[in-house]
């Protein structure tokens, strides 16, 4: 938990230089800003005078950035024979709310290769046999992928 005396992290550093660019201050005006928190950088500030700095920065018109999360997952530029697996690959991981990293992890486990994009289409083809076993997992129907009756 972060306590109002501590001293503000990287993250927090970047978010006061964003709120300067996108406001358009002046080096004379930034540092003005930050006087009237009672520091002279940045790197003085503490979690409590960010908190008024960046009330003083709203009250300017800054406006934060809105992390957009999207629905899909965009396929990697490829060549011809690799590119339609890719995209399919692409709408599973998307469906499932998965990113690349996911399909990097199974072509390192499934082919000692770094990256689903360096996959041959043959690879592919095994990539989006085992995300389509993970789908029907993750929707619950479990004997369709395994093909065996539960036993009671």
């Amino acid at each position: 938990m972060k306590k109002p005396h501590e001293r503000i992290g990287n993250v927090e550093k970047a978010i006061v230089h964003i709120a300067k660019a996108q406001l358009g201050l002046t080096e004379d005006e930034y540092r003005s800003a930050l006087a009237d928190v009672g520091v002279a950088t940045s790197k003085d500030l503490t979690f409590r005078q960010f908190e008024q700095l960046m009330e003083h920065f709203k009250a300017e018109g800054y406006r934060p950035l809105e992390q957009r999360r999207t629905a899909y997952v965009k396929a990697p530029a490829a060549t011809w024979d690799r590119e339609p697996m890719l995209k399919k690959i692409a709408g599973i991981l998307g469906g499932l709310g998965f990113q690349w990293r996911y399909a990097d992890s199974i072509a390192r486990r499934m082919f000692s290769v770094d990256s689903a994009m360096w996959c041959t289409p043959v690879q592919l083809h095994s990539i989006v046999a085992a995300l389509e076993y993970r789908r029907k997992r993750a929707s619950g129907s479990e004997m369709e992928c395994s093909g065996r009756e539960e036993r009671r």
